[in-house]
């Protein structure tokens, strides 16, 4: 049952705390269930032991018709916005927005040459991108789930062009950037 296998993880989880990691990373998933039953183990285990460890996730996202994301931007975007707009991933569902997020985000940290990094500040850690040794960070992982969450219709390609305009004429060298 999916409570025998979240109790398998959470097992895992437990141990792996104990030996000292400092993040998880769920991936080789060859199916959600496996996948969401390690994510409410990891959360099960945050939430009884009053810890945070930051959790990734490696996954593939496909569309309606199967078709895997590619890793090109106008391609990969038009898929997320037709899982929005198809109602395929519902507001309540937050870990699958971020998934969303991070192929988001590595579509934009590949356009301006930034990095996943663990971000930290008196809230906690977040997931973000940063460039090189700069102090210029997004945080992508919610740029998608917020916005759904609080009803945006606003386009994904929209707000990566945006984000790409922000952005880069911040970085050092950006503003001769194309």
């Amino acid at each position: 049952t999916f409570d025998d296998l979240e109790s398998a993880y959470y097992e895992q989880v437990s141990a792996l705390v104990d030996g000292g990691i400092d993040l998880f990373i769920v991936e080789t998933i060859f199916d959600t269930i496996n996948a969401k039953a390690a994510l409410y183990a990891i959360q099960r285990y945050n939430d009884e032991n009053g810890t945070d460890i930051p959790i990734m996730i490696s996954g593939t996202v496909t569309d309606a018709s199967g078709r895997n994301l590619s890793g090109q931007a106008m391609r990969d975007i038009d898929t997320l916005q037709r899982l929005l707009d198809d109602g395929l991933v519902p507001s309540t569902d937050t870990l699958t927005l971020q998934a969303m997020g991070v192929v988001f985000g590595d579509l934009l940290g590949s356009d301006l040459a930034m990095s996943w990094v663990v971000y930290r500040d008196n809230a906690g850690r977040s997931r973000a991108l940063s460039h090189r040794d700069t102090d210029i960070y997004l945080f992508p992982m919610t740029m998608i789930s917020r916005r759904h969450q609080n009803g945006s219709t606003r386009r994904l390609q929209s707000l990566y062009d945006e984000t790409v305009a922000d952005i880069r004429p911040l970085l050092p060298g950006g503003k001769w950037l194309p």
